[in-house]
């Protein structure tokens, strides 16, 4: 379920002066920032993206009580509005902020969340999913390699036609080596 809402807030949101703030996990990769909303049973789901903001807003029900909650954070840099996804589910709302992509290179690994240095309680780090710069730099590297291997290993006949792998795994277990080395240097 994609997003992709006016930079105003339209009349007829649900809002609340007295909700809850809404318990949220975060974690990156290279392209991509998630944010985990850990709210059981989500219902009246507002979700709004734009350039540097993300608004989130729902209901839970807990017996007879219904609680309220919401979010609104004004993020370290900016996405790319039309790429963000949001999904809902029992067990709470997952978003999918697609990172702006830069004039030139990769997009920026993002030292937090918010746009300014604060600590938001409610706001945490998913270390069980998190991963440092330098493991998403190599992971991507790595995944570009293997591509660019694959390519190399395919043989062009002069006719057009490609032949492709096999050969011997120690040959390719050295090529894969030495192309790893070469890139460390």
């Amino acid at each position: 379920m994609a997003s992709t809402l006016s930079p105003s807030l339209p009349a007829n949101t649900p809002s609340s002066s007295n909700a809850l703030p809404l318990p949220v996990v975060w974690t990156q990769r290279i392209h991509d920032v998630y944010l985990t909303a850990n709210v059981l049973e989500p219902q009246s789901v507002f979700v709004e993206f734009h350039a540097t903001e993300v608004l989130i807003r729902c209901q839970q029900h807990v017996g007879d009580e219904q609680k309220q909650y919401q979010l609104s954070l004004s993020l370290f840099a900016p996405i790319d509005v039309p790429r963000c996804e949001y999904i809902v589910l029992t067990r709470g709302i997952r978003l999918k902020l697609k990172k702006a992509a830069p004039s030139s290179g990769r997009p920026a690994f993002w030292t937090r969340i918010t746009e300014q240095k604060v600590k938001l309680a409610h706001v945490t780090v998913d270390w069980d999913t998190w991963k440092d710069e330098d493991e998403l730099i190599e992971a991507d590297d790595e995944a570009t390699q293997g591509a660019a291997f694959s390519e190399m290993m395919g043989f062009r006949m002069a006719n057009g036609t490609t032949i492709s792998g096999g050969g011997d795994p120690n040959v390719i277990a050295e090529l894969q080596r030495t192309l790893l080395a070469a890139k460390k240097s």
